[in-house]
């Protein structure tokens, strides 16, 4: 709170909004009191849907991990704030998401609103969050798989310099081997030269692979994203 001086005006802490003040205060939470008044004034962010943004309240189930499954605050407000099941929501603060209250999603809690029965909507929730932690589970081992290739692939890299290096010492000192090499359907003139070329196809193909790990990991984190929608 700020002190705004001495002004014109009228006081707007009503009894609605002393009642959210002290819902906010009890809770130890300024964010309840500040969506309530945003709500108000008509300034919440609009619901991001499956689109991940930077920097907005979010909140979700109490009987999921925080962050695993989200409502924005505009969804928060206009479907679940003025409900009896709200008491099974927690605000988890500002963070970067996205939002799942997808039309299904809402369905499903419009259902459990209507019956007062947060099981519905419960047992509609834990079966997708169990195949959303399978998903997240596959591109965990899937990154330290790719984390592994990529180390594999800069080992390579500095391995083929110093085969590089050589290459060019014993071209500026001899002028190459004695000997023409061949390999792979090209001629080099020196063994160390032929070793960065052999190590080059293994740099390639291990490219080809982190960018595959890459696509894949990418398809995973969309199915995630987009599981409730």
């Amino acid at each position: 709170m700020r002190n705004d001086g001495i002004h014109n005006g009228n006081c707007d802490f009503s009894s609605d909004v002393k009642q959210q003040w002290l819902i906010a205060v009890s809770k130890n939470d300024i964010n309840i009191f500040r969506g309530y008044v945003e709500q108000k004034l008509g300034i919440n962010k609009p619901c991001p849907g499956s689109n991940y943004v930077e920097g907005i309240t979010l909140y979700s189930p109490n009987f999921t991990e925080p962050g695993e499954f989200t409502f924005c605050e505009e969804c928060y407000n206009q479907f679940i704030r003025n409900t009896p099941l709200s008491v099974y929501m927690q605000n988890i603060g500002i963070q970067s998401g996205n939002c799942d209250f997808s039309s299904n999603v809402k369905q499903q809690w419009l259902i459990a609103v209507s019956r007062n029965d947060i099981n519905i909507f419960r047992g509609y929730v834990e079966p997708k969050l169990g195949h959303i932690r399978e998903l997240q589970d596959s591109k965990t081992r899937l990154h330290a798989i790719f984390s592994q290739e990529l180390q594999r692939k800069q080992n390579l890299m500095h391995t083929q310099l110093i085969y590089m290096g050589a290459a060019n010492i014993d071209s500026l000192s001899y002028g190459g081997d004695k000997y023409s090499y061949f390999f792979n359907g090209s001629h080099y003139n020196s063994s160390s030269s032929v070793e960065a070329a052999r190590i080059q196809i293994q740099i390639d193909e291990s490219s080809r692979k982190c960018n595959n790990y890459i696509a894949e990991m990418g398809l995973l984190e969309l199915q995630i994203a987009n599981l409730w929608y």
